[in-house]
């Protein structure tokens, strides 16, 4: 029996429109390492996010999307296409409020942005994220469920219902 070869799932397209600076963009992205390079301001870390959208299902922090449409404009699209084991997958990430975001994954629209999580493996740290060195365990907790959740849906599944409950009783302790 031969050893066979892993194919991890990548960007291999990434098109914007309206996101953050860019009005649109097309970028091809190697399987490999890919150096985006430029000037301050030129939306280096916008392209980062773009694909943290097609990955996660969202920016950097929850909740940013009416930052991330670009000023002026009535919604965003973040599109990408996904290579892995099975071949070629159409993602996109749309925003237009007040409908809010939308993930469509080869033309179909997800009923849960839960079941996306792990599809597209990333890691983010940007410069703000000292509070992983500096901040409380809670800070350090949240960014290992951020990693374990894209391996395990189940660990993601038991993470939802505990937040869940977790809200419901906080809401019954403010009665």
């Amino acid at each position: 029996v031969g050893a066979g070869v892993h194919h991890h799932p990548h960007p291999s397209h990434l098109h914007l429109t309206h996101f953050r600076n860019y009005a649109g963009l097309s970028l091809e992205l190697s399987s490999g390492i890919n150096v985006i390079m430029g000037n301050n301001g030129e939306g280096k870390t916008n392209i980062l996010e773009a694909i943290h959208y097609l990955s996660m299902t969202r920016g950097w922090h929850s909740k940013t999307e009416k930052y991330a449409l670009k000023e002026d404009e009535q919604y965003f699209i973040v599109e990408g296409y996904l290579e892995d084991a099975e071949g070629r997958h159409n993602v996109q990430c749309n925003y237009l409020p007040p409908k809010g975001k939308k993930m469509i994954l080869d033309k179909r629209p997800l009923q849960k942005m839960s079941d996306h999580i792990g599809r597209i493996p990333s890691v983010a740290v940007l410069p703000s994220d000292t509070q992983l060195i500096d901040g409380g365990p809670g800070v350090r907790r949240k960014f290992m469920d951020s990693l374990i959740c894209q391996y395990s849906q189940e660990y993601l599944q038991k993470l939802i219902a505990y937040e869940h409950a977790l809200m419901q009783r906080n809401a019954l302790l403010t009665l």
